[in-house]
């Protein structure tokens, strides 16, 4: 279900961002 995924993206990037981790941030391009 693409709302489902877009929920599961949207959780990912809201912690990714709260962690600041410098990692991730590389592979990702947003």
């Amino acid at each position: 279900m693409v709302f489902i995924d877009m929920a599961i993206f949207v959780a990912v990037r809201n912690d990714r961002d709260r962690h600041r981790d410098a990692a991730t941030e590389e592979l990702e391009p947003f």
